[in-house]
């Protein structure tokens, strides 16, 4: 799984999340996922962000910013991929082009079940 931290206001999250959304429909294929987790804004703020954008990978919000404190998140964005042994498997601070075939193929590997 990809765990993404964003939130509206951060212009490089903003910038990659159409790559992250074509990553995801990709990686997808192989049973790997891209979740986004809101962070510090508010339920109405992010569903006025999203509409008209398609995007289609699960948000969920953290607008109490306890699961960010929780992961250690202090800027953004920050995506974590977790292996399926629930173990951080890479770390990425700042923004990225989740579509790349040279990311996706790692990500691919780092997801898969054993």
């Amino acid at each position: 799984m990809v765990l993404n931290f964003w939130a509206s206001w951060c212009p490089p999250c903003v910038s990659e999340m159409q790559s992250m959304q074509r990553g995801a429909k990709w990686l997808g294929k192989y049973r790997g996922r891209f979740v986004a987790i809101n962070m510090g804004e508010e339920p109405e703020v992010v569903r006025e962000f999203l509409t008209g954008h398609g995007f289609e990978i699960p948000i969920l919000l953290d607008s109490d910013s306890k699961i960010s404190s929780r992961w250690g998140v202090q800027r953004l964005p920050v995506t974590y991929v977790i292996d399926p042994k629930g173990r951080v498997a890479y770390q990425a601070l700042g923004a990225r082009q989740w579509d790349d075939p040279a990311l996706l193929v790692p990500l691919r590997s780092l997801t898969m079940e054993e």
